[in-house]
């Protein structure tokens, strides 16, 4: 007899009689992960409810608190004529601090609202001290500070007055001149740690003249500072305030090398002429591109040629004038260093005679004389005291224009020539009127020698 079948569960089925799967949230995996899921919340909703309801203590370290001075208290000790040695960036290095405080707050807490101080007000002198640092912090209690104290060097705060000196450092560019600089004030007062301002024992100014091509106007310059070795003293440790700058005021321009010409006034004499040499052809003259563009010549002051009556050297001591507004003369200093050599000289002229006659001095009666020219182009026959020559006579120009044909004396001294014999004899010349002056003149005649025949007379 057979058993009746039990109701069995079978898994619904496509139409294609494949089985259907179900749901992945349906799974036995996907539940267990969300029953665990809320467990795990409310664990941590429980664990949160009972540690913000007890609000437990808490510590935090910051370790970037910034360090100061407790108000007011590194003034008092300047009223004190006092002052911490070293750089406050060496002292006030920040520090670490440790803050215990509720849970609630101490979350909120940052190093900004932590105040880390030293205070200077048990300093009343000179020396080295060792001081606690103290904190505090509007949330929580300060547990401890680290480090927990710092080390400083007191002096005694003094104020000392020096001598500025102003020096120039590097070069102008090529063509540029600068005067000496100027200073306003030539004094500084430095006050600072005794100690530093012993240390420091000159104080200049220096003016880098590098690349510079205009003027120094009540330009402020900085200061630099010297030890007794001559090193600079770039530590300004210990030195209150900024280190103080001059006002310096320099002239730079261009310069360029001008010729120099002598100016004259009045008129020379007509039969004068003057020549003149300088004790310097150029000069250096720096002033502003514009005028210097422009300045082609330099004049002296004016020489009166009215004042020379006859030929002579001289010499003048002469300055520069007409120079444009502010130009300097850079050779020589002073402008009167400048020598006008001058050179005055009669004015030469040439005049020519021609045909002037020649005369036989001391000629005896008894004795007849033939001659001829020697010494010119060619040898001319001529009888005696027919024909004269050309004379030449170059001189002074106010002693040339004063002679006349009529003034010349041509001779020839036949004096103790014997008959029936032939001599050369040369041609004397002289100028009537002009004898002191004979020195001066150039006499060229056309024939310089005679020859001359004596016989009997007829």
């Amino acid at each position: 007899m057979m058993k009746p079948q039990q109701n069995q569960k079978t898994q619904p089925e496509n139409d294609n009689g494949s089985e259907v799967k179900a749901p992945w949230y349906k799974t036995g995996t996907a539940k267990t992960i969300f029953y665990c899921a809320i467990s795990l919340l409310g664990a941590v909703v429980l664990w949160g409810y009972a540690l913000f309801s007890e609000n437990p203590m808490r510590t935090k370290e910051f370790s970037d608190v910034s360090l100061s001075y407790v108000s007011g208290s590194e003034a008092d000790l300047a009223l004190r004529n006092l002052m911490v040695y070293e750089n406050a960036a060496d002292v006030l290095r920040d520090v670490t601090v440790t803050v215990s405080a509720p849970l609630t707050d101490i979350t909120r807490i940052s190093s900004d609202d932590i105040s880390a101080t030293i205070d200077l007000n048990s300093v009343h002198g000179a020396g080295q001290y060792q001081l606690a640092l103290s904190a505090s912090t509007p949330l929580g209690d300060i547990v401890s500070i680290e480090p927990a104290t710092v080390t400083i060097t007191v002096d005694n705060m003094v104020s000392k007055t020096y001598i500025v000196s102003c020096e120039t450092v590097g070069s102008l560019p090529d063509g540029y001149w600068n005067s000496t600089p100027t200073m306003l004030s030539a004094s500084c007062t430095l006050t600072g740690a005794n100690k530093k301002i012993e240390q420091i024992k000159n104080v200049k100014c220096l003016v880098d003249l590098s690349d510079l091509t205009t003027s120094l106007v009540n330009t402020w310059c900085d200061l630099t500072l010297y030890d007794a070795s001559g090193n600079v003293v770039d530590d300004m440790t210990a030195i209150t305030g900024t280190i103080p700058e001059v006002c310096v005021n320099m002239t730079v321009y261009p310069y360029a090398d001008v010729p120099v010409e002598v100016k004259y006034a009045n008129e020379l004499d007509k039969y004068l002429t003057v020549y003149a040499d300088l004790s310097v052809s150029t000069v250096r003259i720096a002033c502003d591109q514009a005028s210097l563009d422009k300045l082609k010549f330099v004049y002296t002051t004016p020489i009166d040629l009215s004042t020379f009556t006859q030929a002579g050297s001289y010499e003048y001591a002469v300055e520069l004038q007409d120079l444009p507004s502010g130009a300097r003369v850079l050779n020589g200093g002073d402008m009167d260093d400048i020598i006008v050599f001058l050179t005055v000289e009669d004015k030469q002229s040439t005049v020519t005679f021609e045909n002037v006659r020649i005369y036989a001095i001391n000629a005896s009666q008894s004795l007849d004389y033939d001659f001829a020219f020697i010494g010119g182009d060619e040898e001319t026959e001529l009888p005696l005291f027919e024909e004269g020559m050309t004379v030449t006579i170059s001189g002074p120009t106010r002693y040339v224009e004063a002679i006349t044909a009529e003034d010349i004396y041509l001779t020839v001294n036949v004096a103790d020539l014997m008959s029936g014999t032939s001599a050369e004899v040369p041609v004397n010349w002289s100028i009537a009127g002009q004898d002191i002056f004979t020195a001066s003149f150039s006499v060229t005649l056309q024939f310089g020698m005679v020859r001359i025949d004596i016989r009997p007379s007829r």
